[in-house]
């Protein structure tokens, strides 16, 4: 009788153990990192398709200002740019991704014109990313503007032209230094979180993006200018984007 206690609690230790390791597989298993880059070597937009610019100064690999290794992203455009997909643009998409599920977001920045006594000033008509909705006409679903040279983060489940604006703290963009940003994104629940410079600044739950038209990323500037076209140029510098589905914060923020 004694044994067979003694086997059956070590029975239900074994079951315990087994069943720990499932998870943990099962948690290695459906987390993982889908893009990593820091835009570098000889190949340096492997991973990205480059269809959502107009000239060859437009999409970049840089060694300016490099926040790691030795280049980054330059994305640029001119006053007098001709307009791609009724914008002005220099953006990179990652067709191999569905942005889908329970994501995260994380690269750094770098703004080096338009800034005047230390601040972006290019704020007017454009955002630095978005996500774009899952048609030909609609517009960001989410998106990280420059408002007036503030940090704003537009929200748009449906893809129209309805965004609704986040700017807490209405923070200026400081110029010609670099800025580390993380997005967490729940596609399914609707939760938004964006992180600068490792501080929590907007905290979004019940976000309708289920009910939407579905969305993918599209990292760089979109510029819609304050006239006929862009009237002054814009660089900014991107560097160390990690993408990834059920992971956590640490595992795509920038190295400070």
């Amino acid at each position: 009788m004694r044994t067979k206690l003694i086997l059956f609690k070590h029975l239900k230790v074994l079951i315990f153990l087994l069943l720990l390791h499932g998870f943990t597989f099962c948690n290695t298993l459906f987390s993982q990192i889908l893009l990593e880059s820091g835009f570098e070597g000889s190949d340096p937009f492997a991973g990205f398709t480059n269809r959502q610019s107009c000239c060859t100064y437009s999409v970049t690999a840089s060694t300016d200002h490099p926040h790691e290794g030795l280049q980054s992203f330059r994305s640029e455009v001119r006053a007098g740019d001709p307009p791609v997909s009724k914008g002005y643009r220099a953006e990179l998409t990652t067709p191999s991704i569905r942005d889908t599920g329970d994501m995260w977001y994380g690269w750094s920045m770098y703004f080096e014109t338009p800034v005047s006594d230390g601040y972006w000033t290019g704020g007017f008509g454009g955002h630095f990313v978005q996500w774009h909705p899952a048609n030909s006409t609609g517009s960001a679903s989410l998106s990280l503007w420059g408002s007036d040279g503030i940090w704003d983060v537009a929200t748009n489940p449906e893809g129209d032209g309805s965004a609704v604006h986040h700017a807490p703290g209405k923070l200026r963009i400081e110029g010609n230094k670099w800025h580390d940003i993380v997005f967490h994104v729940n596609w399914s629940t609707g939760i938004v979180q964006f992180w600068l410079n490792d501080s929590l600044l907007v905290n979004l739950e019940g976000i309708d993006y289920a009910a939407g038209p579905g969305q993918y990323f599209k990292f760089g500037m979109n510029k819609w200018g304050n006239g006929p076209g862009p009237t002054h140029d814009w660089v900014i510098y991107y560097d160390n984007l990690k993408i990834g589905r059920n992971v956590t914060f640490k595992d795509v923020a920038p190295v400070n």
